[in-house]
């Protein structure tokens, strides 16, 4: 299969990942003591909004998880951390700050979105990503996309790296040809169709 120039280019930028990935910090703050809501979570998006689908009331997925897994999924989708990648790294303590919760709850609800299959987590890098972002919130533009891909160079976790890759580039691949331009059309369809538009 063909792959895309800007396919091309953006396996070339993840050639430069170990690097972004080496400049970051080397651990995770602390989350013991005061002013854990008060500090800026590492990889935090600062997004003034984000995209969240309708369909998602419709999704077996979602509708099947308790109320407190409902709960944090729209969270993780919407939290001031989140990014237009859709992955981002959330120590307990910041969720547990953010939302009020005991960490009980917190983990017991995020596992069930795991075993639902809604989100991927690494306990080692204490990455989260929501899993088909990019159905949803693919990136726009050239400047957007340039800047999700640095996101996705950034990711420490290698296992959710190779994952949101390939969502990545699997909604960036173009759209297959159009019914219209596969099948011909007729000089009397065309009639056709303009007639009916018309006679509305």
């Amino acid at each position: 299969m063909a792959v895309s120039p800007a396919l091309n280019s953006f396996a070339g930028r993840l050639g430069a990942a170990a690097t972004v990935r080496s400049k970051r910090a080397g651990s995770l703050p602390s989350l013991t003591g005061g002013g854990i809501a008060e500090r800026r979570c590492p990889m935090s998006g600062g997004r003034q909004f984000n995209m969240v689908s309708p369909a998602i009331w419709r999704s077996s997925r979602f509708l099947g998880v308790s109320s407190d897994a409902k709960a944090l999924h729209l969270y993780l989708m919407t939290s001031p951390h989140q990014n237009s990648a859709g992955i981002y790294v959330l120590p307990d303590g910041y969720a547990c700050a953010d939302l009020r919760w005991s960490p009980d709850v917190y983990q017991s609800s995020r596992a069930e979105l795991v075993a639902a299959g809604l989100i991927a987590f690494d306990e080692e890098t204490h990455e989260i990503y929501v899993l088909r972002w990019f159905q949803h919130c693919a990136p726009k533009g050239p400047k957007q996309k340039a800047g999700t891909e640095r996101l996705v160079a950034a990711i420490e976790s290698d296992r959710l790296r190779e994952m949101v890759e390939g969502d990545y580039m699997a909604a960036d691949e173009p759209a297959g040809p159009r019914l219209v331009d596969v099948l011909p059309i007729s000089p009397s369809s065309r009639l056709m169709a303009r007639g009916s538009w018309e006679a509305c």
